[in-house]
């Protein structure tokens, strides 16, 4: 059976560690053997989605898991956050496990820099957010034929500890936001210019 490119680098390197360049020594330097798998492996931790809209590369450090899933959608919990330069600033927020589910986020704060919805304690312990922790915010968009009727849920957002990649969707009380907020009633209107010229 023909080796696997993996496993061809991986015998060649193993010859590497323990006899050198040939002279039939064994390699003994501390973590040698660690640091060097670990470096050759990194090349192989890029997975692929095939998506409706196109295979999508992405590395595996960078999955976000959400424990609890999204409202409704609890059964998927591992999620990637792709952009493309035509929807910019939206992202996609793509399930892994079914890559064909994906939503149009983007980041609250660019269309509402006032936005600042209070998460309990339990949602900080459940994100493990510490004070030197960056948070990442993303709306899920709802679109619509017209610019000014794209909405943005701004009662849900999704909250992702950047520092783990842990995240959670969290269901706002009261009635300060809405979940069908109109994303253009911001201070940001160029970028309601951009989307209809």
């Amino acid at each position: 059976m023909q080796k696997s490119k993996f496993e061809t680098r991986l015998q060649k390197l193993t010859e590497n560690i323990l006899y050198g360049n040939g002279g039939g020594k064994r390699n003994n330097k501390a973590g040698y053997w660690d640091r060097k798998y670990k470096e050759m492996k990194s090349d192989y931790d890029q997975r692929i989605l095939v998506t409706k809209r196109g295979e999508i590369y992405f590395d595996e450090k960078n999955l976000i898991r959400i424990p609890n899933g999204l409202l409704g959608f609890e059964k998927y919990k591992e999620f990637i956050v792709w952009e493309e330069e035509a929807y910019r600033p939206f992202k996609w927020f793509i399930a892994a496990e079914e890559p064909n589910f994906m939503l149009l986020v983007v980041e609250p704060l660019l269309f509402f820099p006032d936005y600042a919805p209070n998460i309990s304690k339990t949602d900080l312990k459940d994100l493990k957010i510490s004070e030197s922790d960056v948070t990442k915010i993303y709306s899920i968009i709802t679109l619509a034929e017209m610019p000014d009727e794209i909405t943005v849920n701004l009662s849900g957002p999704i909250y992702v500890n950047s520092s783990t990649n842990v995240g959670k969707q969290i269901a706002l009380t009261g009635d300060t936001y809405s979940t069908k907020h109109n994303l253009f009633k911001s201070e940001l209107k160029f970028f309601k210019e951009d989307l209809t010229c």
